[in-house]
């Protein structure tokens, strides 16, 4: 008979994503022997994808690590290292980060004693991601039932936590070689305008009409087979161009202008609402609402003139959040966004977003 092994995890869902979250020091080193005990709990590989003989639902969107731990500079409180666990590969993709998945390292903080709350219950959580190596803030607001909000695609409400990224483009130019527009050659052969941004996940934005599609379609309606070869060769050439590894972690979204459109669930949102429509492609599928750093990403490019985003948007006050339309609802993300003279390079002081996080389990998980 097989060694049993349990391991103490904590499963959680924040903002759209869910994941396991376990203490670092609960495991061997970064290496062959963790990854495959990672794997084994999370239900991968499946050559089916659902994951059955694990803690992994079976889309990218829950298939998550977060492995946490105290910070040794005293400037954090938590280290936050994200894994992307494939469903039918024994690989785990480090070289990404999760902004939703971040709103639930804020809850952890507090609710396992790493960050002492005030009197009101609130707590502003330090949290260094290592794998992008920036800082973030986790705003967490006190459970009041002033504080209960919703976000699209995810019932019911929960206390706001506001996520913000410190520095997101670790103080270089969020465009590669400084430049809004980059031209990336389809598989057909077309070539089309692209702006690449490498804060966050490195994201490459194009616009909908490029590649035949006209954001009508819901993630369900598009046949991810037909585009998915696209988007391969979309990331890799994105890849290239921003010196960057092609992993998972870089992505690829598709823009169109404001326009009155129905959600995923039904919902009709206006016009007038929003400020442009995004859908983001994630592993092996089209995101059922959208990536928390693809948002940040599009929020920063739609602050700098030229890009794809603010060719689309056409912002008349830069001051204010941007209002992203995807398929579950509406998303505002704020921007501080500045060009350096001296440098003359585009950065990005911080941005950030309202999400919701929450635990679902506490226990041991079995190997």
């Amino acid at each position: 008979m097989n060694k049993i092994r349990k391991i103490p995890a904590i499963f959680m869902r924040g903002g759209t994503s869910k994941g396991l979250f376990i203490n670092e020091a609960l495991l061997p080193p970064a290496g062959k022997v963790r990854d495959e005990m990672l794997l084994a709990m999370m239900g991968s590989p499946d050559p089916s994808g659902m994951q059955l003989n694990g803690m992994g639902c079976g889309i990218s969107s829950t298939s998550k690590i977060a492995l946490i731990s105290k910070a040794k500079d005293p400037n954090f409180d938590v280290n936050y290292l994200f894994g992307q666990v494939n469903l039918s590969k024994p690989l785990i993709d480090w070289e990404g980060s999760c902004g939703n998945l971040a709103s639930a390292v804020g809850l952890l903080a507090v609710q396992e004693n790493y960050v002492k709350p005030e009197k009101d219950g609130s707590a502003k959580v330090r949290v260094w991601q290592s794998n992008l190596k920036h800082g973030m803030c986790i705003h967490v607001s006190a459970d009041t039932a002033n504080n209960l909000i919703s976000i699209p695609g995810v019932p019911g409400k929960s206390s706001s936590i506001y996520v913000e990224f410190i520095d997101p483009g670790h103080g270089k130019s969020l465009i590669p070689h400084n430049k809004p527009i980059h031209v990336i050659t389809l598989p057909d052969g077309k070539k089309i305008e692209a702006t690449l941004m490498r804060s966050a996940n490195p994201t490459i934005f194009v616009n909908a009409k490029d590649l035949g599609l006209e954001n009508k379609e819901t993630p369900i309606q598009i046949n991810f087979a037909n585009y998915e070869h696209t988007f391969q060769v979309i990331c890799e050439q994105g890849a290239a161009i921003m010196e960057v590894p092609y992993t998972p972690a870089v992505r690829v979204a598709w823009l169109s202008p404001a326009k009155a459109y129905q959600t995923a669930e039904g919902e009709m949102i206006d016009q007038a609402e929003i400020d442009l429509i995004s859908l983001i492609a994630t592993e092996g599928r089209v995101h059922h609402a959208h990536t928390g750093t693809g948002a940040i990403n599009l929020a920063c490019a739609a602050k700098i003139p030229g890009t794809v985003p603010e060719q689309i948007i056409q912002l008349k006050d830069k001051a204010l959040p941007i209002r992203i339309g995807h398929p579950k609802g509406i998303m505002a993300v704020n921007a501080n966004v500045v060009f350096d003279p001296t440098t003359e390079q585009w950065q990005a002081l911080s941005s950030g977003f309202l999400r919701t996080a929450k635990i679902l389990m506490k226990g041991d998980v079995y190997l």
